[in-house]
């Protein structure tokens, strides 16, 4: 049996969770390990021509605030999400999505530089957001943040140990490893997977032990470096 902790939380559908796992001795539990606070949209989301969404957490906290300012979901224009858990809950609100990524953010920028560069783009995102997508377009591409969430560390959770770490976010790894120093263990996982680079070099000011960098920015990519060290070590 193989322990995994996962830094969000997982849906039954997950693949941490599904008859692979399980057949590969894999018991995982999943936990967000920062508080999410609503911030209040500071321009209308009518003025923009497109809406890119980089998470579940920033669509359910965005189409939260738009009773309040008087609009419906049919008044938002198209929308894009960066991979396709984000838009399977962009759907629950509107149809009008035109695109939906791999949760790879260059397939995301090649989209806007290809297809909407000349328009006015709104990212609906957290306020401590990488960016990822952003920093790939190029200087004269009409952007403007949409911050509709704070996302901070949570300092009172209580962390499991686990042989196998899986990170989603750099300020997950952070979470984690301050939870660590706060119980006092000393203990260190086999092996930990991030998303993504920045989240690696978050990663390397707290762990000098084995970890992979998945391909790509989603929860299926995360299994299959994990799954790539299980299987290796079995």
């Amino acid at each position: 049996i193989r322990s995994v902790f996962v830094s969000r939380p997982l849906d039954k559908d997950s693949p941490f969770l599904s008859e692979e796992a399980r057949s590969l001795g894999i018991v995982a539990m999943g936990q967000s390990l920062l508080k999410m606070q609503p911030i209040e949209l500071q321009q209308a989301p009518t003025e923009f021509d497109f809406l890119f969404f980089y998470s579940k957490t920033g669509v359910e906290f965005f189409f939260s605030q738009l009773a309040p300012l008087g609009l419906s979901a049919e008044q938002i224009p198209p929308c894009g999400a960066l991979g396709k858990g984000t838009a399977r809950i962009l759907r629950k609100y509107t149809q009008d999505i035109d695109f939906i990524g791999d949760g790879d953010a260059q397939t995301a920028a090649k989209y806007l530089l290809s297809k909407r560069k000349s328009q006015h783009i709104g990212f609906v995102r957290a306020q401590n957001s990488v960016q990822s997508v952003q920093a790939l377009l190029s200087a004269d591409v009409n952007c403007k943040d949409l911050i509709v969430y704070d996302n901070i560390v949570d300092c009172s959770l209580v962390v499991p140990q686990a042989q196998i770490l899986v990170f989603t976010s750099p300020m997950s790894v952070e979470g984690y490893f301050e939870a660590l120093k706060r119980q006092k263990s000393t203990q260190m996982a086999d092996f930990v997977v991030v998303i993504g680079h920045t989240t690696e070099k978050r990663l390397l000011d707290f762990y000098e032990g084995n970890y992979a960098v998945s391909a790509q920015t989603t929860e299926n990519a995360l299994w299959e470096e994990l799954k790539k060290f299980v299987e290796k070590s079995i």
